[in-house]
């Protein structure tokens, strides 16, 4: 297995777990945003793309940054269960609400 083999299963698998993640997730009590749902469908279907294409051989190249993106946003993902609404509030967590007014 080449350098080149293991970037590229590598980033299938962080692809793979970003899908996972994100059709498992349960909303609980959270409250149901359309623009949240748009932007996890959009993001399942870009990530499940990627081992597909792989494994099919039409994947163009990974390289390091390519895996350092895949990592943050699998990181990100697992740290919120799967709410992407939480990627963009997670800096906020903590300050009060009228400081965005």
């Amino acid at each position: 297995m080449t350098n080149y083999d293991l970037l590229q299963a590598i980033n299938a698998l962080l692809c793979g777990i970003i899908v996972i993640r994100l059709v498992t997730f349960r909303r609980e009590s959270a409250t149901h945003k359309p623009a949240g749902g748009w932007l996890a469908y959009a993001i399942i279907v870009i990530c499940a793309s990627v081992p597909i294409r792989i494994a099919y051989g039409y994947h163009v190249s990974t390289d390091y940054a390519d895996l350092l993106i895949k990592i943050l946003l699998c990181g990100a993902v697992l740290k919120t269960r799967g709410n992407v609404m939480q990627l963009f509030t997670i800096a906020h967590r903590g300050k009060k609400r009228e400081n965005f007014r």
